[in-house]
């Protein structure tokens, strides 16, 4: 039964489902669901990882929108030049009073978002992964998704992986 999630707003698709594919299905897809609607993660180069998103022009959606190409490419060579891990950082604080969107996607997808950021930790030999949120069923949603797939805060763990939760307002 699809029960609505708490503090999670109504999502409707215009035309085919990407993002959103098996919402009509569950409320929140569970690593199970997930795997089955898009499959495992294939791992990728950090360099076949910069051409994929520049091949489709990803941009951060920042207010710069700066391509994320690029912007694997300088920190991979920054942590190479400066001899340290860079970090990955999943921002899913939203501070726009209007946006919801972190918020649908890290409460009915959240592993979506893990796959992407797996990827880039994997492209820059990242071993930390940082999820910032700001409502407690972003927290929860998150942390259980973490917990599906084994990833934790422990030491010793190849890529420790934590949640923190920030103030409510624009970043």
């Amino acid at each position: 039964m699809n029960v609505p999630l708490p503090d999670v707003p109504e999502v409707r698709v215009v035309g085919l489902p990407q993002l959103t594919t098996g919402f009509d299905l569950v409320e929140r897809l569970d690593l199970a669901m997930h795997l089955k609607v898009h499959g495992p993660l294939e791992p990728v180069t950090g360099e076949r990882l910069a051409e994929l998103a520049e091949a489709i022009s990803l941009r951060g959606r920042g207010g710069a929108g700066f391509p994320f190409g690029r912007k694997l490419r300088a920190v991979a060579k920054a942590s190479i030049r400066r001899g340290v891990r860079p970090v990955v950082v999943i921002n899913g604080s939203e501070g726009e009073p209007a946006c919801r969107k972190d918020t649908v996607l890290l409460n009915r997808a959240p592993h979506l978002i893990l796959d992407g950021a797996l990827l880039a930790a994997e492209a820059l030999g990242a071993r930390t992964l940082v999820v910032a949120v700001t409502r407690n069923s972003t927290e929860v949603s998150v942390r259980a998704a973490l917990a599906e797939r084994g990833l934790s805060d422990r030491r010793g763990q190849q890529l420790r992986a934590r949640v923190v939760r920030t103030p409510e307002r624009m970043v």
